[in-house]
């Protein structure tokens, strides 16, 4: 199983969680930095995936609304993806 921590202290703006999300998906440049094409991204997975996602209040603190929607995405994708196993770690 692969396995990926997303730190949710290096996201303190929208251009950082992108950049820091698609650093650690390994998805290529041409990946589009949206919360849409963070969806699509996980919603391509297709090899079993752990996602240790640490200080997820972090990240809703730092961005507010933008923060609280990346969060979301990240469980929704992981309820909609059965390859994707997501843990938030506080």
């Amino acid at each position: 199983m692969r396995e990926v921590n997303i730190e949710g202290r290096k996201m303190d703006s929208k251009e950082r969680a992108q950049l820091h999300i698609q650093h650690r998906m390994d998805w290529p440049e041409s990946y589009g930095k949206t919360l849409d094409a963070l969806w699509d991204g996980l919603m391509d997975i297709r090899k079993n995936t752990m996602i240790h996602f640490f200080d997820p209040d972090t990240v809703k603190d730092q961005l507010g609304q933008y923060g609280f929607s990346l969060v979301q995405t990240f469980e929704d994708a992981a309820k909609a993806n059965p390859k994707i196993v997501l843990e938030m770690d506080a």
